[in-house]
């Protein structure tokens, strides 16, 4: 069987169940695969603020993953209903990785259903963060601004100005930055570099899963990167951007930025080459082995850098000075 067929009509095999237990659909519309980036990057600023004082606040960790986590879900929701709403997720072919979750055109869930929750959980991350605002000052308040705004207009409005990808690469920055932030009520430039290397990797990850909706996507108006640049240019910059992430590492040991064991991230590289090579390749195949090797590269890599933070905080290492 091909890979192609294995794909078609994803997820409509398990429509009975999905009726019967709704909860299966909610989990497919608000994407969990995805939110394990937000997941990463919370992390990230956590392992920096425990490597630099030995210490972590565990309730405002907690309520600083929580308020992430929703705003992901919130991204996610008003994504499918937008997509929806607009016709897109109508006419593209639906792979593990792209052309929407494919729940509202099935018919699982009511439209107006996933906007209002996707509101409240808008609404529930705003909370959060407006009590962090109270506490820390209008620094939070600049990056909750910047993430509500986004959040709700990144579906219907940045993705069809050519915004998609700069958003999620800026997301991944102030997540690290703003966690980090918040934790120790300082201001510095080494969180958003860290946090930059996620947004990067979360930028391929979009990057590559629009190439199987571009036809859609243009055919509706949209502009993603691979749309803005056309195809022909987009493969080409595409191993490009694989690299940059390793780049970014590189450049940041040797400036002081990060701490030599992030070095262990370029454990991802056979990744690297799998996602180029299968992006050489014309079937639908390669488009699949692209997508997931690009997934799990980012994930291995923003996991890795996670745990160079809290192998580098161990007192022991801390003795040799790197």
């Amino acid at each position: 069987m091909k890979v192609s067929d294995k794909n078609e009509g994803l997820g409509d095999n398990s429509k009975e169940m999905e009726i019967k237990n709704p909860f299966y659909a909610w989990s497919r519309v608000v994407r969990l695969r995805f939110v394990l980036s937000s997941i990463i990057a919370v992390f990230l600023g956590v392992s920096m603020v425990y490597y630099e004082t030995a210490q972590v606040n565990i309730p405002f960790t907690i309520l600083i993953l929580a308020g992430v986590v929703f705003l992901h879900f919130s991204i996610d929701l008003l994504n499918d209903y937008w997509d929806y709403v607009k016709g897109i997720d109508k006419i593209t072919k639906r792979t593990k990785f792209s052309g929407g979750t494919g729940v509202l055109p099935s018919g699982l869930l009511k439209a107006k259903h996933v906007y209002v929750v996707g509101l409240l959980f808008l609404v529930m991350g705003s909370l959060i963060g407006i009590y962090f605002i109270v506490l820390r000052g209008p620094i939070v308040g600049v990056i909750l601004g910047i993430a509500v705004f986004s959040v709700y207009t990144y579906s219907n409005r940045l993705v069809y100005r050519g915004l998609g990808e700069t958003f999620v690469a800026l997301k991944g920055a102030l997540i690290v930055f703003g966690t980090y932030y918040v934790l120790t009520n300082s201001v510095e430039f080494i969180p958003f570099y860290n946090g930059t290397i996620l947004g990067v990797l979360s930028g391929c990850v979009l990057f590559v899963t629009s190439f199987p909706d571009f036809d859609a996507d243009r055919s509706k108006g949209r502009k993603t990167l691979a749309i803005s640049l056309g195809k022909e240019r987009a493969l080409k910059l595409y191993p490009i951007l694989l690299v940059s992430p390793y780049i970014l590492i590189i450049l940041g040991v040797v400036l002081n930025l990060i701490v030599i064991y992030s070095l262990i991230c370029f454990i991802s590289i056979p990744y690297l080459f799998k996602a180029i090579n299968g992006m050489k390749k014309a079937a639908p195949e390669g488009l699949l082995e692209a997508m997931e090797s690009t997934l799990v590269l980012a994930r291995i890599t923003g996991t890795m850098l996670v745990v160079s933070y809290l192998v580098a905080a161990h007192p022991l290492l801390r003795l040799t000075n790197l």
